[in-house]
């Protein structure tokens, strides 16, 4: 609707969307074809038209998320055969050039897989469908990531966690070596779990995860031809996952004669506020060309949802600074067109030109609310905005317990769901701890015991806890 709406006031001449199968290779997507219900396209084909019935002859580009990894091997295939001419500029919104560490818990946990806005598949599934598509391991992060973001990307409690590292990793993983090391088990170390126990990593393919690092070695070291301008919308202020951490823990349960105990491999996440709730920033500025950064708190609040990498484009102010992006034309130089743009967009709510202030990544606290089967959770501000389950919409011919359908209309407010087994998952419900209340609804789903728990958090530790059983 929003780029309809520049076509009719002239500020395009006209646009097209490209839909792909993400599950194929980049390079696949980009080569063709794309077989649609009544047609075969082809994406350099689609560039080529476009540009024809252009008035200047040049095509702008698009790009969301993984779409970013695709237009920049789209140019690098036009630059090939002489054709980069064609582009004029890319605008590239949320796209984990380097990858991101997200990508590690979804392929090896099937953590965090929610598919556009408001869908979560459920995790089992989604990680054995994930297990050998290329697509997903391009998304993890790339050698170049760790020159460039120096932190790990996966942690260990200690040098030995039972069932995953007998010592054979280190504590910290932070090389593309390391990572590719541990996400294929190249040393041995562990079995490949059944696809439904969640909680124990799978072994990735090794021969599309070296695939992948052949991927990156073509594209991160790629120079984009100087005469395409380069925009990079990226999102920030929205909790990001870092890196994923392993350790174990003792289960123990009571009996009247002597307590069982049993170790479990536990896996969480450390975050940063320096991304979009997905791909961190600074692999979404990465030779993306000027920056453009969006507090997704401050929007989230304009909105009156939340708004993260699944639905950034949604937001009127992103749609804001890509019109602006669009209209912004040449100067004397490039640094007369970053100003003029600077100053335009100067005056949108959230949004700031350059990269965000990176001593901001200070966590607020948080109200983390979960319970744990069988019952759904819904949570409640004072304004009557809702975040939890939602009736499978009208119109879906879906799996029964395939999907879970979900809103987050608090602002600042997260929605996720844990797997424990094939029948039971527990449900989180994170919002801002801003001296608001809420009301907490529990509904029943089946029979026996659940637990509700809050938890006051502050970039992951626990300052608060209560729990009802």
């Amino acid at each position: 609707g929003f780029l309809d709406s520049l076509t009719q006031n002239g500020t395009v001449n006209e646009w097209k969307s490209f839909a792909y199968d993400w599950r194929k290779p980049i390079s696949e997507v980009v080569a063709g074809p794309e077989k649609k219900a009544t047609t075969t396209e082809y994406l350099i084909q689609n560039i080529e038209e476009l540009a024809s019935r252009s008035k200047t002859g040049k095509v702008t580009l698009i790009a969301h998320s993984n779409g970013g990894l695709v237009a920049k091997y789209l140019v690098k295939a036009l630059d090939e055969i002489g054709k980069s001419n064609l582009i004029d500029s890319v605008i590239s919104v949320a796209v984990p050039y380097l990858g991101t560490p997200q990508a590690i818990a979804s392929v090896l946990h099937g953590d965090g897989q929610s598919i556009g806005l408001g869908i979560i598949v459920k995790q089992a599934v989604i990680r054995e469908f994930g297990l050998n598509m290329p697509s997903a391991y391009s998304l993890l992060p790339s050698a170049k990531y760790f020159s460039r973001i120096l932190s790990p990307t996966i942690v260990f409690a200690s040098s030995s966690v039972a069932g995953i590292n007998n010592g054979s990793y280190p504590i910290n993983i932070q090389s593309g070596s390391e990572q590719l090391a541990f996400i294929t088990d190249l040393n041995n170390t562990r079995t490949q779990p059944n696809l439904s126990n969640i909680d124990l990593p799978i072994i990735g393919n090794k021969t599309l995860s070296m695939a992948a690092d052949v991927l990156h070695s073509i594209l991160d070291p790629y120079s984009w031809p100087t005469n395409i301008v380069r925009w990079a919308i990226l999102g920030w202020n929205a909790v990001t996952t870092k890196s994923v951490n392993y350790y174990n823990e003792m289960d123990c349960k009571k009996s009247p004669s002597l307590p069982s105990c049993k170790t479990l491999l536990i896996h969480n996440a450390s975050t940063t506020l320096m991304g979009d709730g997905t791909v961190v920033v600074k692999s979404a500025v990465y030779e993306a060309g000027n920056a453009t950064s969006i507090d997704l708190s401050i929007i989230s609040n304009k909105e009156n949802t939340a708004i993260s990498h699944a639905n950034i484009l949604e937001a009127s102010s992103t749609q804001r600074a890509i019109r602006n992006a669009l209209l912004a034309t040449n100067g004397d130089s490039n640094e007369d067109m970053k100003n003029s743009f600077c100053q335009k967009i100067s005056s949108i709510p959230g949004v700031t030109c350059g990269e965000p202030d990176y001593s901001k990544d200070i966590p607020d606290t948080e109200l983390v609310i979960s319970t744990h089967s069988p019952v759904e959770l819904h949570v409640y501000d004072e304004m009557g905005n809702h975040t939890g389950v939602i009736p499978i919409p009208t119109g879906f011919d879906i799996e029964e317990g395939l999907y879970t359908f979900f809103e987050a209309k608090i602002p600042g407010s997260r929605f996720s769901k844990q797997d424990k087994n094939e029948n039971e998952s527990d449900n989180y419900v994170t919002v801002p701890d801003n001296g608001k209340k809420y009301s907490v609804v529990v509904q029943g789903t089946g029979g026996g015991d659940f637990t509700l728990e809050g938890e006051r958090q502050k970039g992951g530790a626990v300052l608060d806890h209560v729990e009802y059983n």
